[in-house]
């Protein structure tokens, strides 16, 4: 998502055979989209606004594995690894509050520990895990951007590194790091 709203456009073609359908969407990434086009057509790009999650308390669940974020054994120290688990009710290691800051980016703010989800060491690096860290809001490695993908469903980036949270080699048991990645528009 860029600084007007705009996370995706919507793609249509008129040609010879298609009488302006609509054929893909076209994601933004680092504020730049690439889209191939055929000869002989027209395209049009439509911008897709996202409209901010409600503020409150979440399950942040991973779209490719079905496990929720969470603070593996109620781990409160600093640096505790944040994995993936089975979704539970009732369950504050898994409790995430989404923290709007006035640049439009989001803190998310363990319901267990009140520290931030951090990427560790303000690392921008590929399979840096992401950790429990004492929350403020002036540490770029404590704030996310939320990517909306449509149904609910957002990518989350690391506004210091501008890689994306990802459970590591596609994990979906539980345990499974919770690190950052190059943006792919892949569902882990």
């Amino acid at each position: 998502q860029n600084a007007s709203g705009v996370n995706a456009f919507a793609v249509y073609r008129t040609s010879a055979s298609e009488n302006m359908a609509q054929v893909n969407t076209a994601g933004v990434y680092n504020n730049t989209f690439t889209y191939t086009l055929p000869p002989q057509s027209v395209t049009t790009f439509n911008q897709i606004l996202s409209s901010p999650p409600a503020n409150g308390t979440y399950k942040i669940i991973n779209k490719n594995s079905g496990l929720a974020m969470d603070l593996i054994a109620g781990n409160e120290a600093n640096l505790a690894p944040i994995n993936q688990w089975a979704p539970a009710s009732n369950d504050a290691n898994q409790d995430w509050m989404l923290a709007p800051l006035s640049n439009g980016n989001y803190g998310i703010i363990s319901g267990l520990t009140a520290m931030g989800a951090a990427i560790q060491g303000g690392s921008k690096s590929n399979g840096t895990q992401l950790v429990d860290w004492p929350y403020t809001t002036t540490d770029s490695s404590l704030q996310f951007k939320l990517i909306s993908e449509g149904s609910g469903w957002y990518e989350i980036q690391n506004v210091n590194s501008g890689l994306v949270l990802d459970d590591n080699a596609n994990g979906t048991s539980n345990g499974t790091t919770i690190v950052q990645w190059t943006p792919s528009g892949a569902n882990n």
